[in-house]
């Protein structure tokens, strides 16, 4: 019952393995038909059949392949990435996805900066359309928007597209069967998941095919979205993503990122009794859909573009940049309003040459750094990144009330201008802007793993074993996820254990609310009103 759309090329519909295919919804838009009769030895690019294949390619039917989620039915939206009017058709396409339940999108465009949203009607309109989508799927609960990150590593970094940064959608970086981050998997703190992107078995016209790229991490992700809404159609969009965002896995991942700036724990307070991990190249961790269904069928609230906050500070800065001499300025931002972050936004007003040459980072109140610009060794990268907007969802689950610091460093003290003389930058206005809640911030859901038992050792662990709820509000523990057996009491008469971990409810009586998982599981309540 749930429908995802892939907007690709034209899908082998015929294919054997991929008979969950409704021939009802698809459209070409680039051959401008729904009266699609197109054979496999026709499809010049194979692409869009790879990608369908990941996703629901049929389960026990003895052949091939199988996708993640084989009962989901398929719906082909056909361009053609060749046409002068790509942009247009895909634009048609997403509109078309509002009457899907979830939409892939493994493409990106070539050149950094060039899908810029504030830019003119194009990039209004590729905004307006993105928004559209969230606001109108899914009866106004929000089509999911999933894009692959891009196959660019640092030079083609996720985070200089706006579709893919956008917080309206879902980036997918790629992981190897090894646990390392793929080394074309593009960088950036709008990276949310990652999945497989190394030698993917999947369907492809005439047969079956080994794939490598992000392209076939982001279908593993809409797939997982599909089981999502089956076991629970209430969802809202950004459900979905803080449900991805907490049941990412960070164990089997290489601790020592080859590329990237590594693993940070982020101030958010609702993940395994601390911090989420995240790195800009794999996002909160590798996708694990036990986790994510279990979430879903858990979760009770409805996170809509309807109810969404948004808070937005506008700043001037005379700092300036100078080759050699100030290769460092830095520019804080103080936010006065309460909001849980979902997604941060910032833009600068910065006029520098050379982008290839300056590294630059964002840091939350509660200390959460990352990393928007990279500069690039032995590419003269030129191109503005003035007034575009990055973000970061590493940040999400923190209080954005505070100080946020930005901080642009250049690399190349000896880089000059075209007239010979140092390179001069001004920074002349930033613009912060947090999307989330404001409201019901006293209703917290403490989410727990088997991380909770396999991550963590320490201090790290002794902080995180102890849970205080200090702000009323109705609470619940979800260990909904969890595989071995728990004992939640949340009278605190006796230590509470989890995942192997002894938890302490340092305040009893302080959470109302209980979720066991796929253990042997004891629940007690307090003499209050307990779910």
């Amino acid at each position: 019952g749930v429908k995802v759309g892939v907007i690709d090329s034209q899908i082998d519909y015929t294919h054997e393995d991929l008979a969950a295919y409704d021939t009802s919804l698809d459209y070409n838009f680039a051959l401008e038909t729904g009266a699609l009769s197109l054979r496999a030895r026709d499809i010049a690019d194979r692409h869009g059949t790879t990608v369908a294949g990941v996703i629901a390619a049929e389960g026990g039917n003895g052949t091939g392949s199988v996708g993640i989620a084989p009962g989901a039915t398929l719906v082909g939206l056909g361009v053609d990435y060749t046409s002068k009017n790509v942009v247009d058709h895909v634009l048609q396409a997403l509109r078309a996805s509002t009457a899907l339940d979830v939409v892939n999108n493994s493409w990106s465009f070539a050149s950094n900066f060039s899908d810029r949203f504030w830019l003119g009607e194009d990039g209004a309109e590729m905004e307006a359309t993105l928004r559209h989508v969230v606001e109108t799927g899914r009866d106004g609960l929000g089509t999911s928007i999933v894009f692959s990150a891009g196959n660019g590593g640092r030079y083609g970094a996720s985070n200089y597209h706006n579709f893919q940064n956008s917080p309206y959608t879902i980036a997918v970086g790629g992981v190897t069967a090894e646990g390392d981050a793929w080394d074309k998997s593009s960088l950036g703190a709008n990276v949310l998941i990652s999945a497989p992107a190394d030698k993917v078995l999947t369907t492809a016209p005439n047969g079956y095919s080994y794939v490598s790229g992000t392209s076939f991490a982001a279908p593993a992700v809409s797939a997982t979205i599909a089981l999502m809404l089956e076991a629970n159609p209430d969802l809202g969009y950004r459900d979905v993503q803080k449900i991805l965002s907490l049941s990412a896995r960070r164990d089997g991942l290489t601790d020592d990122l080859s590329v990237g700036n590594g693993w940070i724990t982020n101030g958010a307070d609702d993940f395994n009794g601390g911090g989420q991990h995240f790195s800009d190249s794999t996002g909160f961790g590798f996708l694990n859909v036990h986790d994510a269904v279990r979430l879903a069928e858990t979760w009770t609230t409805q996170k809509t573009l309807e109810g969404l906050d948004t808070v937005e500070v506008k700043g001037k800065s005379d700092a300036v940049l100078k080759a050699g001499s100030n290769d460092h300025i830095s520019y804080e931002i103080e936010v006065t309003d309460e909001i849980e972050v979902e997604h941060v936004e910032l833009a600068m007003g910065l006029t520098w040459r050379f982008t290839g040459d300056i590294d630059v980072y964002l840091t939350s109140p509660d200390g959460t750094t990352v990393q928007l610009v990279y500069s690039i060794e032995d590419r003269d990268f030129i191109g503005t990144l003035r007034n575009f907007e990055f973000s970061s969802v590493a940040s999400m689950g923190e209080m954005g009330k505070g100080t946020w610091t930005v901080d642009i460093y250049n690399r190349d003290p000896d880089t000059v201008d075209i007239d010979g003389s140092a390179m001069t930058g001004s920074m002349r206005d930033v613009t912060l802007t947090l999307h989330g809640e404001s409201e019901g911030l006293a209703n917290d859901v403490y989410v727990y793993n088997d991380e909770f038992g396999t991550l963590y050792d320490g201090a790290d662990l002794s902080g995180r074993q102890r849970l205080w709820d200090r702000d009323g509000g109705i609470d619940a523990i979800n260990a909904a996820a969890v595989t071995s057996d728990s004992l939640i009491d949340l009278s605190g008469a006796r230590a509470s254990e989890i995942a192997g971990v002894a938890l302490k409810i340092v305040s009893p009586g302080s959470i109302e609310n209980a979720y066991g998982g796929d253990g042997d599981d004891v629940l007690v309540g307090t003499d209050g009103d307990n779910l």
